[in-house]
């Protein structure tokens, strides 16, 4: 909601919070829902303690064109939850939406989530998917966990023309997160996927994909969706086509983050949910990141290497069988061949006699 009027929120049984302290004559400014081709049904999961009320939908403005009124019996306590469902015409294009709330000089019902459905919604179509975030319009209801900001920016993207740009992490656990709605069950199993890259700082970097939830004792607990080792300048798919979110789960909310001490910038892109076993499209994971002069791929670039360099040399001059990958790493020059004057420049790099990489000689 962007503006309401006499109510409040609470913590819900079912997870997250939910809308409270609802009397006659409470309202709920939702901005700018795209019904699509039109809604058809509009369905909430509610609760009351007292005798209930009725929803009454309008569009555009608290008194605008009346699109359904949805009637809520007492379920027996303000958090034993009931779905109920009413009709809608008129819903169709863009619109500000307004819940109004009637009924008794009581306290009338409790309202956990709503959603609408008919020809203009996903639920009409295909069901593979249960959410598909592009950020071509927004952030899509993500937001930054600790001290990370997150805005939508065309500075770059994996899929359309914007993507999510993640800032100000003043440590690893700080990133982009999304609390799991009531599509989400405990026990069960979906496939998750989101992309990811950045373009400063060292030349690799782990990110990890994340489920933190409470246990049945309240006590939040961290499982990892999936972790892969992502190159500088890269887009890698973090993704699992078979996530079991733990039976006893609540309060269910994914986030990306990254490994270590280092609060870097990175962009997120097409995050999505599906059901279980799908495969969702994305940037796949990375090989070994072909780092100039990081022949033992480990992210650094030390005698080791230098060791190495000396032994593929010695192969490649002796018509042994040599890594492609290391001779690729080896030519830090550019020239498209592994050569002597490379092994030297590896040497002054480790030495601290240069701080970069000469290119060949044209």
């Amino acid at each position: 909601m962007c503006w309401s009027e006499g109510v409040k929120t609470e913590k819900c049984s079912e997870g997250g919070v939910n809308i409270g302290n609802i009397s006659d004559g409470s309202c709920i400014k939702v901005a700018g829902v795209d019904f699509a081709e039109g809604a058809d049904t509009f369905t909430a999961s509610v609760a009351s303690a007292g005798s209930g009320g009725q929803i009454e939908i309008h569009l555009d403005s608290k008194t605008g064109p009346l699109a359904g009124t949805c009637s809520v019996s007492g379920t027996g306590g303000w958090q034993s939850w009931q779905e109920v469902s009413c009709d809608i015409t008129g819903a169709s294009g863009e619109h500000d939406l307004y819940f109004v709330f009637k009924g008794s000089d009581t306290y009338l019902l409790n309202v956990d989530w709503w959603q609408f459905s008919g020809p203009g919604s996903a639920s009409s179509g295909d069901k593979t998917y249960i959410f598909q975030s592009g950020f071509e319009s927004g952030t899509d209801g993500w937001t930054g966990r600790g001290a990370a900001k997150v805005e939508r920016t065309t500075e770059d993207s994996f899929g359309g023309s914007a993507s999510a740009l993640v800032t100000g992490r003043t440590a690893a656990w700080n990133g982009i997160g999304k609390n799991l709605g009531y599509k989400f069950k405990a026990g069960e199993s979906y496939s998750f996927s989101a992309n990811v890259k950045y373009t400063d700082g060292e030349p690799t970097n782990t990110f990890h994909f994340t489920l933190q939830y409470n246990d049945e004792n309240g006590d939040p607990v961290y499982k990892k969706i999936d972790t892969q080792t992502v190159p500088k300048g890269q887009w890698v798919q973090l993704t699992n086509t078979g996530f079991t979110i733990p039976s006893g789960a609540k309060n269910c909310y994914i986030y990306v983050e990254t490994e270590g001490d280092e609060g870097i910038d990175f962009f997120v892109d097409d995050i999505s949910a599906a059901v279980d076993g799908t495969v969702i499209p994305g940037a796949g994971h990375s090989g070994p990141a072909v780092i100039p002069g990081d022949l033992t791929f480990d992210g650094k670039i030390n005698v080791f290497d230098m060791i190495l360099g000396k032994t593929a040399y010695v192969d490649m001059m002796t018509s042994l069988d040599c890594d492609e990958m290391v001779l690729k790493a080896a030519d830090v020059d550019g020239s498209g061949e592994f050569s002597l004057s490379d092994l030297v420049q590896i040497g002054n790099f480790i030495l601290g006699r240069a701080d970069s990489f000469l290119p060949a000689a044209s």
